[in-house]
């Protein structure tokens, strides 16, 4: 059985302190050769990860924001997955707020 997908994590997976091994870069090149499409999946923002990483060409896909956006970087094109948070939340959360969580499951607790 050959797989024709590989996700990987970018944070303490592929890269340590933020910085790609330039050996685990020429492997991803290799299985790419190899007609197998690579993903990053990452929660960090997808700015964040340019930062970090630099040109994302070097992979065919990154699922980043804790899977609210896949970007294609080799076409620039990206879909965002998940509506921003309200401008509400946002300002509340940055003047402190406190958040409160309710969660239910279906056995009731």
């Amino acid at each position: 059985m050959m797989f024709t997908v590989l996700a990987l994590d970018y944070d303490g997976t592929i890269a340590n302190d933020g910085v790609l091994d330039p050996e685990v870069r020429r492997a991803i090149a290799d299985i790419r050769e190899r007609g197998i499409t690579v993903a990053i999946v990452t929660g960090r923002r997808l700015d964040d990860l340019r930062r970090a990483a630099g040109d994302l060409r070097f992979v065919d896909a990154v699922v980043a924001e804790n899977g609210a956006i896949v970007a294609f970087p080799n076409s620039g094109q990206s879909v965002i997955l998940a509506t921003p948070a309200s401008q509400l939340l946002v300002d509340g959360l940055r003047h402190g707020a406190p958040i409160r969580l309710r969660i239910r499951c279906r056995w009731g607790v």
